[in-house]
């Protein structure tokens, strides 16, 4: 998907195989700082991507990073409690893509955060899974990329 739509993806791991923690925002950073100085990157489209757990960290790097990110998306995953998201700013805009399934523990809180990102007049699609959470398919995350690729008019 990434060689059709002209993408970068960079994949970091965290370093407790089973989760991510909040300091490692810093590290996912830095990874982004290191491949944009070897590869001519669209500032307009920089965004992060997860799910369920690396939904979330999606959401923070998103949040702490808003002079860098452009846009979180989380697929059955909700933003971790103790995160702020931060005022609507025309200048380091973020947009949002969401996805659950409709029977995800997310599925809710999902639904409420767009209502509220929609009412703060942040641009956000929400996308539905069908019934079971699960992540996105092939042909799913060619129509993300398609929305990546589209940031730079949003």
């Amino acid at each position: 998907v990434c060689e059709k739509f002209g993408l970068i993806a960079l994949a970091p791991q965290s370093a407790k195989a089973e989760k991510w923690e909040p300091t490692e925002t810093a590290f996912v950073r830095k990874s982004l700082d290191d491949v944009a100085t070897r590869y001519s990157i669209d500032p307009t489209r920089i965004a992060t991507y997860g799910y369920q757990a690396g939904g979330a960290m999606a959401w923070l790097v998103g949040f702490e990073h808003v002079d860098k990110i452009r846009a979180i998306c989380a697929v059955d995953a909700a933003p971790p409690a103790r995160s702020k998201a931060p005022e609507n700013d025309p200048i380091n805009r973020l947009a949002y893509y969401l996805a659950s399934g409709q029977k995800s523990p997310a599925a809710a809180t999902l639904k409420a955060i767009a209502t509220r990102l929609e009412a703060a007049k942040f641009p956000v699609v929400q996308r539905s899974l069908g019934d079971a959470p699960r992540d996105l398919t092939a042909e799913e995350l060619a129509e993300l990329a398609r929305w990546i690729d589209s940031l730079d008019r949003i």
